[in-house]
């Protein structure tokens, strides 16, 4: 199967672009709307300590995916599970289901390029039995 390194690699790329696009996206909102609340960090109530730890969680994951893609996927997801039930509207929603969908592009990327490797090992011992 030649595709399957090819599918791999597309979705990592995919998942790559799309994981700096969302980042920098998050980081920009934060960088521009998050210095007033941290003047009164401690009125803010749980929910918004357990987003902002997800959110960051996420953004690390994507970093880490670059070199791990499990481990950066995994955490993402982990990420994106913390902030998942803080969405309060349509836009927030669809912001979060982008962050959930890079992790699971991360980790699709991970299975094909295992089950690649896989095959081609498997094609390997195949062909040197003697």
């Amino acid at each position: 199967m030649k595709t399957l390194p090819v599918m791999a690699g597309i979705t990592r790329w995919i998942a790559r672009i799309a994981g700096i696009l969302v980042s920098a996206i998050f980081i920009g909102l934060f960088i521009w709307d998050y210095p007033a609340p941290f003047e009164n960090w401690k009125i803010l109530g749980t929910a918004a300590h357990i987003g902002f730890a997800g959110i960051v969680l996420v953004v690390v994951g994507f970093g880490a995916a670059w070199r791990w893609e499990m481990i950066g996927g995994l955490v993402s997801l982990v990420g994106v599970c913390m902030v998942w039930p803080l969405r309060d509207s349509g836009f927030i929603t669809a912001c979060f289901f982008c962050l959930g969908a890079t992790a699971l592009l991360f980790l699709t990327s991970c299975i094909l390029r295992r089950k690649a490797e896989a095959n081609k090992s498997a094609t390997a011992n195949a062909l040197d039995v003697t």
